[in-house]
């Protein structure tokens, strides 16, 4: 592609899910190439974060499987995307120097939900969710075991789940329902 229709295509992947994150009630935080950081229950405390979090995240993937469907006809390669969610307490406000500022959010739960995304390609699920974000999910969406790991700076294990079954347990039980 051309720099400008990178940059073009770039701006309609980003309005997706910029749309998906403000749709579920939450707040862009920032762009980081072609990545979208999104939170939810700030700058005020709202007890369904998690529900609406995730919703979020369901509504990505489903757009961007629409955005392929678009790409495909055009002969275009389709996009991936990995989705993490972690649950917690974080600083929020005007972060910077006194040239330029920034209002966004820091902490350890950024940094985890920023490794748990990046775990997404190590599984063959787009979405991640952290036991935190489960807990705080409760029964509203149903959530699949997928791993317990290990991630960097953390002592304790994390375990992930993820509200889509990984792809070779649905390959195995549409086979094996075909038998």
């Amino acid at each position: 592609m051309t720099p400008e229709r990178v940059v073009e295509f770039l701006n309609e992947f980003l309005q997706e899910m910029t749309d998906a994150i403000m749709d579920h009630k939450g707040m862009v935080d920032k762009y980081i190439g072609d990545a979208v950081m999104g939170v939810f229950g700030v700058p005020f405390f709202a007890d369904d974060h998690a529900i609406r979090a995730l919703r979020s995240a369901i509504d990505m993937r489903d757009r961007v499987k629409e955005m392929n469907k678009g790409l495909k006809q055009k002969g275009l390669p389709e996009l991936s995307v990995g989705i993490g969610l972690h649950t917690g307490e974080l600083l929020i406000g005007a972060i910077g120097s006194t040239r330029r500022l920034d209002y966004t959010v820091i902490g350890d739960t950024v940094n985890v939900a920023s490794r748990i995304e990046g775990l997404t390609r190590s599984y063959p699920v787009e979405i991640l969710v952290s036991d935190s974000s489960r807990n705080a999910i409760g029964e509203a969406i149903m959530l699949y075991p997928i791993a317990t790991v290990q991630v960097k700076n953390r002592v304790e294990p994390l375990a992930v789940w993820s509200p889509d079954l990984p792809a070779e347990i649905v390959g195995e039980s549409s086979a094996a329902g075909a038998a």
